[in-house]
């Protein structure tokens, strides 16, 4: 079984190809919604009425939660020069607003506790989340907008209207 967190791209830059074959491996673990195992960095959960009382918040924590932000923007890479091209997407939002930019590509690190933080995800493309039961308003994603600028306009908008950032 080959088991990897890695996507494709990486997965074939730092493991050696004659390993990585279509005979060598009968199974895969991955975070691929096409792998045999499944295994998602991590998930979303539906309230049910199973749903333990104290992981249910009400809106007054919620509202508590947004007020006491005072990071707006987070990007944690640890593979520079992407073949999406995200560093120059970063570049350029962090000549428009203030990212707070962490891993390997910026010497900057932080602990596990700074990755347990309620976020919203801003994703290169919508279709990431396609075939998945996730909300469409649970993420932001750049190809719904027409340049990074547009992008960085709406992030403004959200950063100064709790209810907008809230929907």
């Amino acid at each position: 079984m080959m088991y990897t967190v890695e996507c494709p791209v990486e997965t074939l830059r730092y493991y050696d190809r004659k390993f990585l074959t279509n005979t060598f491996f009968n199974s895969s673990a991955t975070y691929r919604l096409d792998s045999d195992v499944y295994m998602p960095h991590d998930a979303l959960t539906k309230i049910t009425p199973k749903t333990p009382k104290e992981y249910i918040w009400d809106q007054k924590e919620v509202l508590a939660k947004v007020k006491n932000k005072t990071k707006f923007v987070f990007q944690a890479i640890s593979h520079c020069n992407s073949e999406s091209g995200r560093d120059l997407i970063t570049k350029r939002m962090s000549e428009l607003i203030k990212l707070d930019l962490v891993g390997d590509c910026y010497g900057v690190y932080c602990d596990l506790e700074c990755y347990n933080r309620e976020l919203v995800p801003i994703v290169l493309s919508r279709s990431v989340f396609k075939g998945m039961d996730v909300p469409s308003n649970a993420f932001i994603a750049l190809d719904d907008f027409e340049s990074v600028n547009e992008l960085v306009e709406y992030l403004r908008v959200l950063q100064n209207n709790t209810e907008k950032y809230l929907k």
